[in-house]
C-alpha cells in the first residue's frame, strides 16, 4: 500500500531580520523531523510571503501586539509535504522553535498523483 502524505503548512513571523533567519530554522527542523523529501530531493519547501492579521483576545500573550487591538504582520507561509507517520515529530519540532503563543499550523491529506 503506498504511504500517506499530508501538507504540513505553518505561518511565520518575517518581519525582523531574526524571524527570517527563523524561516530556515523550522525548515531545518521539519526536515530532520522527517518532512520535505519529495522523490531524490531533501528539505524541499514552498515559502510565500503573506500577511497575517489577528484581534488579540483577553488572556492572550501575544508574541506582537496587545490584547484587545488589531494587529498585522509580514508573515512567511512554510509549506512541506510529510508522511503521516512523521507528522507529530514534525508539529512538536514547528512548536519547539515557534514564537507564537498559538502558531497557525494546517494539515491537508495528500492524493497519491501516480495513477
Amino acid at each position: 500500500m503506498p504511504m500517506t502524505n499530508v501538507r504540513v503548512s505553518v505561518n511565520v513571523p518575517a518581519e525582523k531580520p531574526e524571524e527570517i533567519e527563523l524561516v530556515d530554522r523550522i525548515i531545518d527542523a521539519m526536515a530532520e523531523a522527517g518532512a520535505g523529501t519529495v522523490g531524490r530531493y531533501e528539505r524541499v519547501a514552498l515559502v510565500i510571503d503573506g500577511r497575517e492579521t489577528w484581534r488579540t483576545g483577553e488572556g492572550a500573550h501575544p508574541y506582537n501586539g496587545r490584547p484587545g487591538e488589531i494587529t498585522s504582520a509580514r508573515t512567511k507561509r512554510i509549506e512541506m509535504r510529510c508522511p503521516s507517520e512523521n507528522l507529530a515529530t514534525v508539529v512538536r519540532a514547528i512548536r519547539r522553535l515557534h514564537p507564537y503563543e498559538e502558531p497557525v499550523i494546517e494539515i491537508a491529506r495528500l492524493e497519491d498523483p501516480s495513477f
